[in-house]
């Protein structure tokens, strides 16, 4: 995934520092979440009705 890699050459960065962990995966997901939402918007993507 994505944050991995990220995440991989981050040696400060280790299981007890939750911290920089978020300090890092945010931002890697709001661009993720943007790019996400501006291709729904050119696509005309919406979801799919329930029951």
């Amino acid at each position: 995934m994505i944050i991995e890699f990220a995440l991989a050459d981050t040696p400060f960065i280790d299981a007890m520092n939750a911290d920089a962990y978020y300090d890092i995966k945010d931002p890697i997901f709001d661009i993720i979440m943007d790019g996400a939402n501006a291709w729904v918007r050119q696509v005309g993507c919406s979801e799919p009705r329930s029951g």
